[in-house]
């Protein structure tokens, strides 16, 4: 079942728009870097700059997120299957969790394919592993605040946030190294003990209405 619903959620049109923005969006962010022998540097630019954060990485996990939660809320037979909202919530997250996962399998490559084609240099993997969980950890952080929203409030008021604070990081000209694009071993412990707290408010502190068409 997890596997179809993934299907579904990769292979539809809003997501394969997504991932042209995606495409297009890193594309144009390895262009304008200036030579370097150095994937990784290049690579960190493209992760750490101003613009990935308010123009790509909140706006990608907001659809990804809404779409996620809408295609499995909105199919009556397959919320039926499940015997509590908490299983419900659990399947959810499980699903959204794997679809960042791939979103961000795909800005990697993109990234790897682009620095290959308009630099062309040789690609080392050294020191990315790094870098790979400071996005993984970003993502599903930035996902599972949306989800905690959606689940609380309606969608508009959710996109509204999250325009809010794109605006608010490009306004400001937050480039976040202390927080978002911070590397350090206590900035991770400090998003891995946001994440579960997030979790906890999703699973243990779920909307009285939610699912209300499933669980009376």
């Amino acid at each position: 079942m997890s596997k179809f619903i993934i299907n579904n959620i990769i292979l539809s049109k809003k997501i394969s728009y997504l991932i042209i923005y995606v495409m297009i969006f890193i594309f144009s962010l390895v262009l304008i870097y200036n030579d370097s022998k150095n994937n990784i540097e290049i690579t960190k630019f493209v992760l750490e700059n101003i613009n990935f954060i308010p123009f790509l990485l909140i706006p990608s996990m907001l659809l990804l997120t809404m779409y996620v939660y809408g295609v499995i809320k909105g199919d009556l037979l397959l919320m039926q299957r499940f015997d509590t909202k908490k299983n419900l919530i659990y399947f959810i997250i499980k699903n959204l969790f794997i679809s960042i996962l791939i979103i961000d399998i795909l800005i990697f490559l993109f990234i790897f394919i682009f620095i290959f084609i308009l630099k062309t240099h040789i690609i080392h993997f050294d020191s990315l592993i790094v870098l790979i969980l400071n996005l993984i950890f970003n993502t599903t952080l930035i996902s599972f605040f949306i989800l905690l929203l959606t689940i609380y409030f309606n969608k508009y008021i959710v996109i509204f946030i999250n325009l809010l604070i794109c605006a608010i990081i490009y306004g400001f000209n937050m480039r976040l190294y202390t927080t978002v694009n911070n590397l350090s071993l206590y900035a991770f412990i400090i998003k891995f003990v946001i994440i579960v707290i997030q979790l906890i408010l999703i699973i243990n502190i779920p909307k009285r209405n939610m699912f209300s068409e499933v669980y009376k």
